[in-house]
């Protein structure tokens, strides 16, 4: 299945973002990083992907490519 990819850097750390969603208002987020990443880091990082709208975008790229 396709998924929308993204890199960025989110708190002075680089990560690769695979962006799936799912339903009509949910979405699988794949991360990739290096080193650990904490329940509350993954959290703001998913907050951040919306607030910059990351998140809309892959709903757009799947509305245009499906």
């Amino acid at each position: 299945m396709k998924i929308y990819k993204t890199k960025l850097t989110f708190k002075k750390r680089y990560f690769d973002v695979g962006i799936r969603p799912v339903g009509s208002d949910g979405y699988d987020i794949e991360v990739r990083v290096k080193g650990k990443l904490s329940g509350d880091d993954f959290q703001a990082l998913r907050g951040y992907l919306d607030s910059e709208g990351y998140l809309e975008a892959a709903r757009d790229y799947f509305a245009v490519n499906n």
